[in-house]
């Protein structure tokens, strides 16, 4: 036996680790290898990909010097990305009965498949670095999240390492013909930037309930029900419309089903759903980013951003065209700037008519440094000291212009 446990890697897997020891050991059969580790033969090294297990705390005892066991289950398996939406209760009390000598059992992961199905997974550019580095490849715990499509640093496909006899699986990764491939869809980078930050956010992190931001998302793209703005009722009918077209049927179809009930809404948007890959989807298709749902920073309401803007706008506004702009119904106005902090600024028909005569239109352009450049010699050239009348005089001209070419004998 040999007489150090091999060091883990950045990112390597705990199975991985185990796969080095075999080679370096010189054993002939891997059942000398499992005997020597674990005192048993029987032992499912594939266990540790996903979360910590008893089969550490043999090493441990065997090669009590070489890691730390919170290290590995935090760093080595997959264990920060399963527990990302678990209450934060649960995460540090389940992190400490591993570490007390408990064994844990998560039934509820949905991303661990079956052991014969399972097809570990590699980056080749990783797997040349890692040579180059390291002298030997092994293989990294972020690959190994199923709904992963590509290496998050080198943005190639994974590969599917083949699952089949003789043993594939008890040695490193071995190189495939051809070239990496690039080719990828729209959602996919952006899927792996959000399921690469739920594995490397720190342990703790969780889902912020207060800030809310997955239903701030969902209401900026309209997935909510206006009816009941307050307690932000999620519309399971748009969310899985707006799913699919985003991503593959078949891909929705495996997490969410042939529909989203009412309930599963519900508990999506109470974070009552505990495997990550609901909400990597959901975030990833409402374009947040990928920490935003754990961010104690609210993420801003579209429907409120276009309140402010046409509050300072310098324009009055009747209450059917501030519903047409902001794109929420006449009778909701009000409820919209209560919750925003917004007084009401537009006015009914009958009170903008009084007004017509008094109306002042005020305009803000923002320029280019060339357009800047091209406005300041304009001005120069037709002695004009001050922008706001040289703007005007460009737009008068542009609408007599116009009136003469679309209306030569008057409008």
């Amino acid at each position: 036996m040999p007489k150090q446990f091999p060091s883990a890697y950045p990112d390597e897997t705990w199975y991985s680790l185990i796969v080095r020891y075999h080679k370096h050991s010189g054993n002939q059969y891997w059942t000398r290898t499992k005997l020597e580790l674990f005192d048993q033969k029987g032992m499912k090294v594939l266990n540790g990909i996903s979360f910590p297990c008893e089969m550490m705390r043999k090493v441990k005892a065997k090669y009590p010097d070489s890691f730390d066991l919170r290290d590995i289950a935090l760093n080595h398996t997959l264990f920060s990305y399963t527990m990302r939406f678990q209450p934060i209760e649960k995460k540090v009390k389940d992190l400490n009965d591993y570490l007390n000598g408990m064994e844990l059992n998560l039934r509820f992961l949905h991303h661990i498949k079956n052991e014969k199905e399972w097809s570990l997974r590699y980056c080749p550019i990783c797997r040349q670095e890692d040579i180059e580095k390291y002298g030997e490849p092994y293989w990294h715990a972020v690959h190994q999240i199923q709904l992963m499509p590509l290496c998050p640093i080198h943005r190639c496909r994974l590969i599917n390492a083949p699952n089949k006899k003789p043993y594939y699986r008890y040695y490193a990764p071995v190189p495939e013909d051809g070239e990496p491939a690039f080719d990828c869809v729209a959602y996919e980078p952006l899927l792996t930037d959000t399921l690469n930050a739920y594995l490397r956010l720190p342990y703790e992190a969780g889902p912020n309930v207060e800030t809310d931001n997955l239903a701030r998302g969902m209401e900026n793209a309209g997935l909510l029900r206006d009816a009941i703005l307050d307690k932000r009722v999620v519309d399971e009918a748009k969310l899985y419309k707006a799913l699919l077209e985003f991503y593959p049927s078949e891909l929705v179809r495996t997490y969410f089903g042939d529909e989203i009930a009412d309930h599963q809404a519900r508990h999506i948007k109470k974070f009552k759903i505990h495997s990550p890959e609901k909400y990597a989807l959901i975030s990833t298709m409402l374009g947040l980013a990928p920490e935003a749902i754990f961010s104690e920073k609210p993420i801003p309401l579209r429907t409120e951003e276009l309140f402010r803007e046409l509050t300072e706008s310098g324009y009055v506004y009747t209450d059917k065209q501030v519903a047409r702009i902001v794109g929420v119904p006449e009778s909701r106005l009000k409820t919209f700037i209560e919750r925003a902090g917004i007084e009401q600024f537009w006015l009914d028909s009958e009170e903008l008519s009084r007004h017509k005569e008094n109306l002042v239109h005020k305009i803000v352009i923002r320029l280019t440094q060339e357009e800047d450049d091209i406005l300041s010699e304009f001005m120069k050239e037709n002695a004009i000291e001050l922008r706001s009348f040289a703007l005007y005089s460009i737009l008068h001209k542009t609408l007599r212009d116009y009136q003469s070419s679309n209306y030569p004998e008057g409008p």
